[in-house]
């Protein structure tokens, strides 16, 4: 076997905790600056000093642990806390919080196509109870469309939110980098359009290299069309010929619940565009609409969960989604187990056809 899945992982996962350099989390700290801009402004005095002094040792304190206000009196009041707020390390002076978990994780999705928290699938921490809150963010990321959007809406109020420059731009070039450059990725990875700008960012050029090559109509030039948007198989030259590394969340999602050896046997082609990889599979749908998608899975009671599929009497479980969705293809009459939409109590409906299906937006539903 050749490269596998998990190789491609570990490869990118290593060459971004190499060239990360933590500019988003830096950014978000800093921003909260404004909360003394505007304690000067509206008192003139003292109180942006104390304020931002006590915001620091705040920052730091962390979640679930008992505040101490006693512990203020120590601090000596920073004059001075312009400049020590234009220069704090988000990750150093603070505690963390989860914000800058999903700016640093949205960093490794833009740039390398993956998300580090895959790896926690792997570690022998996983099952710890203070490992709760890393299993709630690797079962977030199965959904990679609406995980990537809910960071980026957070992001959009962040940059309403945050200081600006005297010439009316943020401080926060880095952050907004990011977010259009995760934006674009997962449009591009659901088959969408994209605008000149969007495909600059993927493929790390200006927009001006992109138009000086539609142009001059070189071979590996996109097209644009009458609304100014390239579909997806015209970037694909553009991409294949730059340092741009295609996405392989739908491979991994497919593989929920990760166990410790997830990806490790599965070839992976890296010639292969993974965008068009399985991006469209055939579904099952019952009488009533719905379909047999990922959100199915049902949690064990003291037992391994999964999808449940076959007639009444004999049923199986399985525990990933396309091994249901193979074995349904395979049954004279497909059958499946989900909640009924009024009472909520599981039964089993019948397949009455089969709907070919966007990859992607199965993870949606």
């Amino acid at each position: 076997m050749g490269q596998t899945l998990r190789d491609v992982f570990e490869s990118r996962l290593s060459e971004f905790e190499e060239e990360y350099g933590f500019h988003e989390p830096d950014e978000a700290i800093r921003a909260l600056a404004v909360t003394g801009e505007l304690l000067d402004l509206v008192f003139g005095g003292a109180e942006a000093p104390l304020a931002m002094t006590a915001m620091r040792r705040l920052i730091a304190h962390g979640v679930g642990r008992e505040w101490d206000w006693a512990k203020l009196a120590l601090d000596e009041v920073d004059i001075n806390w312009r400049d020590t707020w234009a220069v704090i390390d988000g990750w150093e002076a603070s505690s963390t919080p989860p914000f800058l978990d999903e700016l640093h994780d949205l960093n490794a999705f833009g740039y390398y196509g993956i998300q580090p928290i895959w790896a926690f699938a792997t570690s022998e921490r996983r099952h710890l109870p203070e490992a709760k809150h890393l299993l709630v963010r690797l079962a977030a990321v199965q959904d990679m469309p609406s995980w990537v959007e809910s960071v980026c809406q957070k992001i959009d109020l962040l940059e309403r939110l945050a200081p600006r420059t005297a010439d009316g731009n943020t401080t926060l070039r880095e952050i907004l980098v990011t977010r259009n450059l995760a934006r674009a990725r997962i449009k591009f990875d659901q088959g969408k359009p994209v605008t000149i700008h969007e495909l600059a960012l993927l493929s790390a050029v200006t927009p001006k290299r992109i138009q000086n090559a539609i142009y001059a109509k070189t071979d590996e030039a996109p097209v644009v069309d009458k609304n100014g948007f390239i579909s997806p198989d015209s970037c694909e030259a553009w991409l294949t010929t730059r340092d741009y590394r295609a996405s392989i969340w739908k491979h991994v999602a497919s593989l929920y619940p990760l166990d410790p050896e997830w990806g490790e046997s599965i070839e992976f082609e890296a010639t292969e565009p993974e965008r068009l990889i399985e991006d469209f599979v055939f579904v099952p749908v019952a009488n009533d609409g719905t379909m047999f998608v990922p959100s199915l899975r049902r949690a064990g009671k003291g037992q391994v969960g999964g999808y449940t599929v076959g007639a009444k009497g004999s049923e199986q479980v399985v525990a990933g989604y396309d091994a249901g969705l193979d074995l349904l293809r395979k049954m004279e009459t497909p059958r499946w187990r989900r909640p009924n939409v009024e009472s909520g109590k599981w039964g089993i409906v019948s397949a009455q056809t089969w709907k070919r299906v966007r990859r992607a937006e199965l993870q949606g539903l």
